[in-house]
C-alpha cells in the first residue's frame, strides 16, 4: 500500500509526529513512523526543484542520531545523481517571488561544470520564473550538497512597474547590420582602400536585449543558496571470464554458463551483450524448430524448416543496469537446434568507458549432437533443488532414501483442489533418419492408488523420421499429498530406456470466511439480530458453495440459525456476504457450529456462533395501605 503524507506549516517552526500503524488482530505487527518536518517563510523561494531519484540508506544517514537531533528533508537540494564525463544533464528549478510590491533582480554564478539559464534577469512581484541548470564536467569530480550562491537584490525602476517589460538574458534581439565590402578583380574581399568601389551587404546578428535600467536598493542583497550533489565519471566494469567452452551438447538440450559483471568504478554503468558469429563448421542441416504440419488435431506432425541465420548461442538478461559497486549474474546459455561445432564472440557493449577496450569480449565454443529422441518438456527442478521428499519411494518400490536416476525427466502436475483431472501433452520428436516403436511402461510397485492417479494415453507408437510423435498423461487427484509414478520410456530397437517421474501436487483452495467465529452476545427474546461474515475466494476460478442445513439448529433443535444465502457460488477474486439471523426463544446460552461445503476442498469449512437470550420481567407490588 502507498501512502501520502502532507504536511502544510502555518508557522516558522520544527513539528515532530509519531503515525501509528496498527495490523488488525496482530498486535506484535504494529509499528511508529516518525514525522519531522519544519515550516519556513521567505520572500525568495526555489520551488519544484527537480531531481535524479538516488534512493537514500537511512541506516548510513542517521543511525547515529537521536530522534530529536534528526533534521527536516532539505528542500533546497537538486540531486543529478550519476553523471558520465562530457555528457550533459539538465535540470529546471523555479523562482517565485513571493512579494506583493518589490522587484528582485537575481544573479547566479560562472562555475566551470554549470551551466544556468537564464543566470541574470528581473522577477517582478507575485511571479515566478523557469531556470534550467545544465552539468556537464570534462574530468571526474564528486559534489555532495555542494552549496551554490545566487545573488538576489531589490530593485526599482524610473517609470511604473507596468510599463517595465520582464527582463532576462535569454531574451534575444535580431538585427542586420551592414557589412562593407570592396570588389577587386572581380572577386569579393575586405574595404582596404577608401577608393574603390563599396557594396554594402546585410549581415545578420543576434544580441542579447538590453536590461531596462534600474537602481539597486541599498542593505537589500542577500544569497540563495542552492545545494548540487552530483557524481561525473567514467564507467568501469570488471570480468573474470575470457572464454567459454561448453561441453557436448544434445540438439534440443540447453546448458548455461553463469558469468558475473561487476561496476566497479563510481556511476551507474548501462550494458548490452551481442553475440557475433565466429563461424561454424557447415550450415545447418535439421531444422531448429518443430512445428504442426497442418492446422487439424495430429497426434503426429513434421518439423518446420530450418533458418540458417539463428545462432545457438544466448544471454539472459542481454541488457539492464548496475549500479556502483553492484554485480549483476548473467547466464550465457548454449541452446543448439542442430549437429555442428559453434564458435563466437560474446561483446558486452558500455557506453561511457575510459577505453573502448575495457568493454569484455568473451571466445563462445560449444557442439552439438543429434540425440535419439528429443521430449517437448519444461524443465524441473523438483529432484535437483531438494524439493521431492526423501521418505518417499523409489521405482518399483524401491526403499525411501534411494537416488534416482540422474537423468530422470519429471512431469509435474499441479491442480488446485481434489476430485479434478489435469491433462498434459506433449511431443516426442525423431531427428534421426529412420524410424522406430516406442512404448511406456509403468515401474509403480502394484499399488491400485498409484495406477487410478496417472493414466498414459499413448502407451505406445511409431515417429517416423524427421516427425514428432504427441503423447500424454492425466492425473486425478483425490487427496491433498504429493502422489508419484515412475514411468520407462523405451525404443527397444535401439535399446534406449529413459526413467521419468510423474508428480501430482494437489492443493487446498484459497477459499475461507473472514473470520472462524460470531458472538450475538445477550439478545432480548424474540427480537431478531443480524450478524455478516464473508465468504472469500482468492483464486482465479469460481466456486460453488453450501451450508449444511442440520448445523444450523443447536443441540436438541431448541434454536435455530438462519443462513442467507445458504448455497450459492463464489467468483474468482471476490467475495459473497453471508448474513446470520437468530432470535432467541428462550433465556439461556446457545452455541451453533456451522459447516459450509465448498467444491473442491477436502474439507469443510468452520464457523462457531454464540449468542445469549434473555427477558426483561416486571413485578407489580400491591401494598394496603391500611
Amino acid at each position: 500500500a502507498l501512502f501520502e503524507v502532507i504536511y502544510r506549516p502555518v508557522a516558522s517552526q520544527r513539528s515532530l509526529a509519531n503515525l501509528k500503524v496498527t495490523v488488525v488482530d496482530n498486535q506484535y505487527e504494529d509499528c511508529i513512523v516518525q514525522i519531522i518536518g519544519e515550516g519556513f517563510e521567505d520572500d525568495i523561494t526555489l520551488d519544484n526543484i527537480g531531481s535524479v531519484f538516488v534512493p537514500a540508506d537511512p541506516e548510513v544517514d542517521f543511525n547515529n542520531m537521536t530522534d530529536d537531533d534528526m533534521p527536516a528533508a532539505q528542500v533546497n537540494v537538486m540531486q543529478f545523481g550519476d553523471c558520465y564525463i562530457k555528457e550533459k544533464r539538465m535540470l529546471n528549478l523555479t523562482m517565485t517571488n513571493h512579494s506583493k510590491s518589490d522587484c528582485i533582480r537575481f544573479k547566479w554564478p560562472n562555475h566551470p561544470e554549470l551551466k544556468f539559464s537564464p543566470q541574470v534577469g528581473h522577477l517582478h512581484a507575485s511571479c515566478t520564473k523557469d531556470v534550467a541548470i545544465t552539468f556537464e564536467s570534462s574530468s571526474p569530480q564528486t559534489y555532495v550538497k555542494c552549496p551554490i550562491s545566487c545573488h538576489v537584490i531589490k530593485i526599482t525602476f524610473d517609470k511604473p512597474i507596468d510599463q517595465v517589460c520582464d527582463w532576462d538574458d535569454k531574451l534575444q534581439v535580431v538585427k542586420w547590420v551592414d557589412v562593407w565590402q570592396t570588389i577587386q578583380n572581380g572577386s569579393s574581399s575586405s574595404l582596404t582602400n577608401a577608393g574603390n568601389a563599396h557594396h554594402p551587404t546585410k549581415k545578420k546578428v543576434i544580441e542579447v536585449e538590453t536590461e531596462p535600467p534600474f537602481t539597486e536598493v541599498a542593505d537589500s542583497a542577500r544569497n540563495l543558496q542552492l545545494l548540487i550533489s552530483a557524481i561525473s565519471d567514467f564507467a568501469e566494469v570488471s570480468c573474470q571470464v575470457t572464454s567459454i567452452n561448453f561441453k557436448d551438447t544434445l540438439m534440443f538440450q540447453t546448458r548455461v554458463y553463469s558469468i558475473t559483471l561487476e561496476n566497479v568504478g563510481h556511476v551507474a554503468l548501462d550494458y548490452n551483450w551481442q553475440v557475433i558469429t565466429g563461424g561454424h563448421t557447415a550450415a545447418p542441416t535439421v531444422p531448429p524448430s518443430v512445428t504442426d504440419l497442418s492446422k487439424m488435431d495430429r497426434s503426429e506432425s513434421r518439423m518446420a524448416t530450418a533458418d540458417i541465420s539463428y545462432l545457438p548461442f544466448l544471454v539472459e538478461p542481454s541488457d539492464g543496469t548496475i549500479l556502483a559497486g553492484k554485480t549483476v549474474n548473467c547466464a550465457v546459455k548454449f541452446a543448439p537446434l542442430d549437429a555442428n561445432d559453434y564458435e563466437a564472440r560474446l561483446i558486452c557493449s558500455i557506453p561511457h568507458l575510459k577505453n573502448s577496450s575495457d568493454c569484455p569480449v568473451i571466445s563462445l565454443r560449444g557442439r552439438s549432437l543429434v540425440p535419439y529422441c528429443h521430449f517437448e518438456l519444461e524443465d524441473s527442478d523438483y529432484v535437483s533443488s531438494a524439493r521431492r521428499n526423501p521418505e518417499l519411494r523409489g521405482p518399483g518400490g524401491a526403499p525411501p532414501g534411494s537416488a534416482l536416476d540422474p537423468s530422470t525427466r519429471v512431469i509435474e502436475f499441479n491442480v488446485c483442489g481434489v476430485g479434478v483431472k489435469s491433462y498434459k501433452e506433449f511431443g516426442i520428436v525423431n531427428p534421426t533418419n529412420k524410424p522406430y516403436w516406442f512404448q511406456w511402461v509403468c515401474e509403480d510397485e502394484g499399488d491400485t492408488k498409484q495406477l487410478y492417479n496417472f493414466r498414459c494415453v499413448n502407451k505406445d507408437g511409431e515417429i517416423r523420421s524427421g516427425r514428432k510423435f504427441k503423447v500424454g498423461f492425466e492425473f486425478m487427484s483425490r487427496g491433498l499429498d504429493i502422489v508419484e509414478s515412475f514411468w520407462r520410456f523405451i525404443i527397444p530397437s535401439e535399446s534406449i530406456s529413459l526413467p521419468f517421474l510423474l508428480v501430482g501436487n494437489t492443493r487446498e483452495p484459497d477459499v475461507c470466511l473472514d473470520r472462524s467465529h460470531v458472538n450475538f452476545k445477550s439478545l432480548l427474546i424474540g427480537h431478531e439480530a443480524m450478524e455478516t461474515v464473508y465468504l472469500n475466494n482468492n483464486e482465479d476460478t469460481w466456486f460453488s458453495f453450501s451450508f449444511n442445513e442440520s448445523t444450523c439448529h443447536s443441540e436438541g433443535y431448541a434454536s435455530h440459525l438462519k443462513v442467507e444465502p445458504i448455497s450459492g457460488q463464489v467468483s474468482a477474486k471476490s467475495s459473497v456476504p453471508i448474513n446470520l439471523y437468530f432470535s432467541p426463544s428462550s433465556e439461556r446460552e446457545v452455541n451453533f457450529n456451522l459447516r459450509c461445503m465448498v467444491q473442491r476442498k477436502a474439507e469443510p469449512l468452520t464457523l462457531n456462533v454464540k449468542a445469549e437470550g434473555y427477558s426483561m420481567n416486571s413485578v407489580l407490588i400491591f401494598e394496603d395501605s391500611t
